[in-house]
């Protein structure tokens, strides 16, 4: 049995494997593309919530003194919303917050320092591994944090995030 093929059945598939092909591709090309999307809007709903707790943060202190260490002492006093302590799209994990008061010997002046955080892993979590290990590596090698952060315990910083 002799199978024969028309130049128009030939025409036809490789026209439909073009089609495919060219398929692939774009997909291939816009997922990349969706993903630095998605990053870019966790990354928006992260320092929003981190702006409210640096300004939270200032009137603490000032009615304190020094810096709240606890990101859910922030919250009992009234100082932002319950909602505010956790990290979009981290399914519950809490911002990270440190704070410092050093005193100076022999003038007694009190210097105090706060820092607030959420890791890549925190808020992308659930996107691709390699994207997160992939912006991890680079921020290392950067020498910068591995996330997004406000303030510094160790240096004086006027509490600017780095995403600023």
């Amino acid at each position: 049995m002799e199978i024969r093929f028309s130049s128009r059945m030939i025409n036809l598939t490789l026209g439909l494997l073009v089609l495919v092909l060219s398929a692939i591709v774009v997909f291939s090309v816009m997922q990349p593309l969706r993903t630095e999307k998605e990053i870019q809007d966790r990354e928006q709903a992260v320092i929003k919530q981190m702006n409210i707790i640096r300004n939270a943060e200032l009137r603490y202190r000032q009615v304190n003194g020094e810096y709240c260490a606890s990101i859910d002492t922030l919250a009992m006093a009234g100082f932002i919303d319950d909602s505010v302590r956790f990290i979009p799209y981290s399914n519950g994990r809490k911002f990270n917050i440190k704070a410092l008061c050093i005193e100076t010997q022999g003038t007694g002046e009190r210097q105090t320092f706060m820092e607030c955080y959420a890791f890549y892993d925190d808020y992308l979590l659930g996107l691709d591994e390699d994207v997160i290990e992939d912006a991890k590596r680079q921020a290392v090698e950067k020498g910068d944090f591995p996330g997004l952060k406000f303030g510094d315990i160790e240096h004086h910083s006027d509490n600017i995030g780095n995403w600023e």
